[in-house]
């Protein structure tokens, strides 16, 4: 009898424990996101095959959705970083391309961060006009990374460089970073 008792109460407790851990996952809220950053890039000099090179901050909490649950965010996932170029101007009208370049990422407060990802060749006017986004080839490790970032910072930083075929040139960059948040909402 007091085996069977033993055996009840220990499904009893196993159940409990179960329970609470799956009623901790029920007031989970996921959403997905596109956190967007533009970058304006005036080289205003005059050069051919110069180095270009830039850091900049994205700042995650200024989406209203993270804003909204900055407090109680458990994980992020990143599954696609990517780029478009748009407002593109040359002094002559002609395309610039940029080559050999790399983005890499960080946390907020490194003065560095590692190469994730590498573009061999722009062509900066064509790119505009089709306004295409084209993906970043970010492997999983490197997903990873700048999901850990967004989680510690709500931010991230973004370096990148190459080499600008030629300059005067301006024009804009936007990464996007389509990311899967999970907050828990009574938390």
């Amino acid at each position: 009898m007091k085996t069977k008792l033993l055996a009840f109460l220990s499904i009893v407790l196993l159940s409990l424990t179960s329970s609470c851990e799956l009623f901790n996952q029920l007031d989970d809220v996921t959403f997905d996101i596109v956190l967007m950053h533009p970058k304006e890039v005036d080289e205003n000099l005059t050069g051919s095959n110069v180095t270009y090179t830039d850091v900049q901050t994205l700042n995650a909490s200024a989406h209203p959705d993270i804003d909204k649950y900055k407090d109680k965010i458990e994980s992020f996932t990143v599954n696609r970083v990517t780029y478009t170029i748009k407002n593109f101007a040359s002094d002559d009208g002609s395309t610039v391309n940029f080559s050999n370049g790399s983005t890499s990422f960080s946390a907020v407060g490194a003065s560095s961060g590692s190469v994730i990802a590498t573009v061999s060749n722009v062509d900066l006017l064509s790119a505009a006009t089709s306004e295409d986004e084209f993906d970043l080839d970010v492997n999983a490790a490197g997903l990873e990374e700048i999901a850990n970032y967004l989680k510690n910072d709500l931010a991230v930083k973004i370096y990148s460089s190459g080499t600008l075929s030629k300059i005067p040139v301006s024009f804009t960059v936007e990464t996007r970073m389509y990311v899967t948040v999970v907050a828990g909402a009574l938390n």
